[in-house]
């Protein structure tokens, strides 16, 4: 760095500025500049005095200006020379050669250039903020997540599908050399998005919340990778679907979970082809006795709630225990209000056969299915399936899961 200003060597100073002084020698040279001057001052003011009490004649107040001046001049002296002496008596260093502390170096994530460390942000969008001669991004911490680096080749995260991800463990380094921009984010649980297949190529970060999939992901992504919170029993799964609103009936995808509650994470390599949104919910896999007792499926609509003469399953949570799916004709009518005649019984044996309504006991995410792959999720009672956007759309029932959630 070139100095715009000049600092003059002023002789009995044991400081002098350069370009490479530091806040130490800033603070040391203007302290004992401040000393000097005040002294110089002083004798000044002393010198006007005298003059003045020599010119003043038999003029009192004259006279008295003069020695007021001669008196304020002489303690301005003698407190400047005390306060020197008195910091010296304290500590010489406070008035020789003033330097400060260097402190140890904190965990953190910087530039590093190999021997040097310099504080670095989460994101950059322009490679010439980017310290010359740092290539590399230091993780500095004893015990902590992976740190996730992305590489763009341009500026402003231009381009992501050509931009390449990095892993750094705690306590390793990174390379950014020759990138145009770079962002990071710490490893948290949630979903990630793939470009790729296997859990390759451009990726996002963490999502905890469905909605529309952002850019450039939407309709494109081709693998997932869940990561779950196992110590705090938070495990993520997800419904796609190919409208924008995840709440429509439409083409959707089988739901992603990781069946076993006990592993923290697992990609899923199935190309998705429906991705315009998501359905996200959190599992209830190790606690599923927790969500509610169960699901009736009735023949009717309002079964159980207006008094119809309708035919009843009642799927236990022992029976759907932390997830079950099957086909809407497995669910057979095990009971029936009465009034019903046998023909009614023998015509409409299952759910497939006749769709009323389902009654939640509980906390569960219920999709109905097509056999053309269509469907709709419900978080609520569905009180007239005949009046969903499901069947609305021409749409029946053949398979369904019923999922446990908190």
């Amino acid at each position: 760095m070139n100095l715009e200003t000049i600092y003059p060597e002023i002789p009995g100073l044991p400081y002098v500025i350069t370009e490479h002084s530091g806040l130490a020698e800033y603070i040391g040279y203007f302290f004992a500049l401040a000393i000097i001057a005040s002294g110089v001052l002083a004798v000044i003011v002393l010198t006007i005095g005298g003059i003045r009490l020599i010119m003043s004649g038999g003029n009192p107040t004259g006279r008295k200006e003069a020695t007021d001046m001669i008196k304020g001049s002489v303690l301005g002296m003698v407190l400047v020379v005390s306060s020197f002496m008195i910091l010296r008596t304290i500590n010489p260093v406070f008035v020789e050669e003033l330097k400060l502390t260097e402190l140890p170096p904190t965990q953190g994530i910087y530039y590093f250039n190999g021997a040097d460390r310099r504080p670095s942000p989460m994101a950059e969008t322009n490679y010439r903020n980017i310290p010359e001669g740092y290539s590399q991004i230091l993780y500095d911490c004893t015990e902590g997540p992976d740190l996730f680096i992305w590489k763009f080749s341009e500026l402003n995260f231009g381009n992501p599908e050509t931009a390449s991800i990095q892993t750094v463990e705690c306590g390793g380094t990174g390379d950014i050399g020759g990138v145009g921009s770079f962002k990071m984010a710490f490893k948290t649980p949630g979903i990630y998005y793939f470009l790729g297949e296997g859990c390759t190529g451009y990726m996002s970060q963490a999502n905890t919340a469905g909605g529309q999939l952002p850019e450039p992901f939407k309709n494109k992504v081709k693998s997932i990778k869940i990561v779950n919170n196992i110590s705090s029993n938070i495990l993520y799964g997800l419904i796609f679907h190919a409208t924008n609103s995840s709440s429509s009936s439409g083409p959707c995808s089988v739901p992603f979970l990781i069946l076993n509650p006990a592993q923290e994470e697992a990609c899923s390599t199935a190309e998705i082809p429906v991705s315009a949104s998501a359905t996200f919910f959190v599992w209830n896999g190790a606690t599923p006795e927790t969500s509610g007792t169960g699901v009736n499926f009735y023949s009717e609509p309002w079964g159980e709630f207006l008094g119809a003469r309708a035919g009843k399953l009642a799927l236990s949570q022992s029976v759907i225990n932390n997830y079950w799916a099957g086909t809407a004709e497995s669910l057979k009518f095990t009971s029936y209000k009465t009034g019903r005649p046998p023909e009614y019984r023998a015509l409409y044996k299952n759910f497939f056969q006749k769709p009323g309504s389902i009654s939640l006991k509980g906390n569960y995410l219920i999709a109905l299915y097509s056999e053309s792959q269509n469907c709709q999720v419900f978080f609520t009672d569905i009180f007239n399936i005949k009046q969903t956007e499901f069947l609305a759309t021409g749409n029946w029932p053949t398979f369904i899961s019923v999922i446990p959630i908190k």
